[in-house]
């Protein structure tokens, strides 16, 4: 059998497992209302602060090991986050990487919704951020997605959804629950590039939270650099590396970078180990017109 063969077969084999799933979506609805596998990875998020499997894929991810990061993208979509169902999606997809789009993959992506519409009735706000971020999906107009996901949200208002999502992780972040102060701001930040989110970012950071600043806010700025300075000293290893960068971009501190780069490289990210040795703390000599000046033997 041809590889374009293989690739009608299992397409056609995923679309026959979302057709029957569709069958016995109204009896999956009529078993009793659960939840509780949200409620504990919500439990995890925070007593981690943040740094769960899906932290770790992102490190993987940044040091191009991909088939790592899918993996524990979907370690975490196994029990039942429909956002990290969707991150180990997109990097299959981007990276053409095996099972990515399987039946297998349909499957818990379509059990993580159930689960997530479950909590949400139950008022568990990650439950409610889950559905947000189905719905986000929809947007993106990838059909294999969309087959998927429509079925399971169709009965959902996706205006409430949202309103719910927003009220619950609100009332949660100022009673101290981090997770629901990061997630807070990730949504009205999807909502409105321009939203105000330092409340919500510096209260995540106050409470310890590593990933507080990881809310769409661009990386390498003025206003947000204090933000990443923050989330390092907490032992974030991308934060570290990006004020590392800019201390050795935009502030031309070599010694200063190259410290941040050695301690991102000391909590894990390997891509960083290499900055740190190419970044000089010597300022290099240059001509009248700037450019660097090559020494002759």
């Amino acid at each position: 059998m041809t590889k374009i063969s293989i690739s009608i077969f299992s397409f056609l084999l995923t679309l026959l497992f979302i057709a029957c799933a569709g069958v016995s979506h109204d009896k999956e609805n009529e078993k009793e209302s659960g939840g509780g596998e949200i409620t504990a990875l919500h439990e995890q998020m925070n007593a981690k602060h943040g740094m769960t499997a899906s932290y770790y894929a992102n490190i993987a991810i940044a040091d191009e090991e991909y088939d790592k990061a899918y993996m524990l993208h979907y370690q975490e979509c196994k029990a039942g986050s429909v956002i990290e169902c969707l991150n180990a999606y997109y990097i299959g997809e981007e990276r053409a990487l095996s099972n990515y789009d399987s039946a297998e993959f349909a499957r818990r992506l379509t059990e993580s919704i159930m689960q997530s519409g479950k909590a949400c009735k139950k008022n568990e706000s990650l439950g409610c951020v889950n559905l947000f971020f189905a719905f986000e999906a929809l947007d993106d107009n990838n059909e294999f997605l969309k087959q998927i996901i429509m079925p399971y949200v169709e009965n959902y208002n996706d205006e409430m959804i949202v309103d719910k999502a927003l009220s619950l992780t609100k009332k949660e972040c100022v009673k101290d629950d981090a997770t629901s102060c990061f997630f807070h701001a990730r949504m009205l930040r999807i909502i409105d590039h321009y939203a105000d989110v330092d409340y919500f970012v510096t209260k995540g950071l106050d409470l310890g939270y590593a990933i507080a600043p990881f809310v769409r806010l661009p990386m390498q700025s003025p206003q947000t650099i204090d933000y990443f300075k923050r989330s390092c000293a907490l032992n974030e290893a991308l934060s570290c590396r990006y004020v590392a960068y800019w201390f050795d971009k935009y502030e031309n501190n070599k010694a200063l970078a190259k410290s941040f780069y050695q301690k991102s490289c000391k909590l894990g990210l390997q891509s960083a180990c290499g900055d740190a040795r190419k970044t000089s703390t010597t300022p290099q000599e240059v001509d009248e017109v700037g450019a660097p000046v090559i020494k002759r033997r």
